[in-house]
């Protein structure tokens, strides 16, 4: 089988935690929304009151009041637009960070571990790799697991891998971290350093969210 492009096997690897965050930014999209909302509606009110306070002394003062005000009435509300869509981001990432804790609970977590498997056996490009992982978790990569993801990463890419336990001590992190040529190469593929590599994915998914409702308002 010919290799995958290095464009289909990065899509491979975003799709698991990006369709939990997807999932997460879905739930509670409904507060962020509703703070951009009243965001967006406060600065409307607060320069539909300059704009009358100023009508009453004159025309020419409004003109000159309201143009004063503009710039700091559009870098309040951009300030505290901001500030909504990094608390949503906050939330959402905190969400993701205990489903993936909570994936340890899951009767199909071996499967899901061999995923993480292949995926860093995939990013290493490596033919011969060692895997190390929590002791909790180390008990569950058996050698079955080992020759489904070596399985998985030649359906993806048509390499062939060697993957074994590594004779280190266990990690104190939740997920797996592989190494080649005598540790000299790495992928770091724990949940927090798969959270902190889809945090862009995140963000720009939260802020396409969020777009709807600041356009509204325009």
């Amino acid at each position: 089988m010919p290799e995958q492009s290095k464009e289909s096997q990065n899509t491979s690897l975003l799709s698991g935690i990006s369709e939990q965050a997807k999932a997460e930014v879905k739930k509670i999209s409904e507060d962020g929304e509703r703070q951009a909302k009243e965001i967006v509606e406060g600065a409307r009110k607060k320069a539909e009151s300059i704009r009358e306070d100023a009508e009453e002394k004159g025309r020419k003062q409004a003109e000159g009041i309201l143009e004063k005000n503009a710039q700091a009435i559009e870098a309040e509300q951009r300030k505290l637009r901001l500030k909504a869509q990094e608390e949503l981001f906050n939330k959402t990432m905190g969400r993701v960070k205990e489903k993936l804790q909570a994936l340890t609970e899951r009767s199909d977590y071996r499967s899901i571990l061999k995923g993480w498997i292949a995926e860093g056996a995939i990013g290493l490009s490596e033919d011969t790799l060692k895997v190390n992982a929590s002791e909790r978790e180390l008990k569950l990569i058996t050698d079955n697991v080992l020759r489904e993801a070596e399985a998985e990463v030649k359906s993806v890419t048509g390499r062939s891998v060697k993957i074994e336990r590594t004779d280190q001590p266990p990690l104190q992190k939740q997920g797996v971290f592989l190494t080649a040529r005598e540790g000299r190469l790495a992928f770091n593929n724990l949940a927090e350093a798969r959270l902190e590599r889809f945090s862009t994915v995140i963000r720009r998914m939260i802020y396409q969210h969020m777009e709807p409702s600041e356009s509204e308002s325009e």
